[in-house]
């Protein structure tokens, strides 16, 4: 209940801060309970990319053009129609279950996300597990929803999720935004 608690008058603290000179407002999104991702790189409300980085050269950006919730999404801009490789590590994951879940948006006719996680031991070093990777079939002009339960084996100590973009035959300058990643336990 305390936390419970917690959590809302921090939602309303954000709230009371975004609220524009009209007295309008977004109520800005709440991460989930027990989220290994850290709030900043959940929501992306912070105005940073938090940490996300790209192995191929796209661009990466904290947008407002679209969000899923809130105000802010992390938006992958393409250097080319081949894709983009986004990584994040979240220090902190045990062995265990685990839902995976993001959402997705673009503009695009043939965009798709897909995602995996690699499961680190203490020493930061593979335990040589990775979860299989499903893909998420993007619709333009709309949000898509991607979730999974993955298990971390039993010498897990962190998890280093890549999303995978694949932007299809659409030219370079291609958009897709992303936002509210989370990795939660589950029983």
């Amino acid at each position: 209940m305390t936390d419970m608690l917690g959590r809302l008058r921090q939602a309303q603290a954000y709230y009371d801060q975004s609220l524009p000179p009209n007295g309008g407002g977004v109520i800005p999104p709440v991460p989930p309970a027990n989220n290994v991702v850290t709030e900043a790189a959940w929501g992306f409300e912070d105005g940073t990319v938090a940490g996300w980085t790209d192995d191929l050269g796209n661009t990466l950006a904290n947008s407002t053009a679209h969000a899923a919730s809130g105000t802010h999404s992390l938006a992958v801009t393409s250097v080319s129609p081949s894709g983009a490789f986004v990584t994040q590590v979240f220090v902190g994951a045990a062995p265990g279950n685990y839902r995976l879940s993001y959402k997705g948006y673009t503009t695009i006719p043939d965009g798709t996300l897909e995602s995996e996680i690699e499961w680190q031991d203490a020493t930061h070093n593979w335990t040589g597990n990775i979860t299989p990777s499903v893909v998420l079939d993007m619709l333009p002009d709309r949000w898509g929803t991607y979730i999974a339960d993955v298990t971390a084996p039993a010498n897990t100590a962190e998890a280093w999720i890549k999303l995978n973009i694949h932007f299809g035959a659409s030219p370079a300058g291609s958009i897709i935004y992303i936002d509210e990643i989370a990795l939660v336990p589950v029983p």
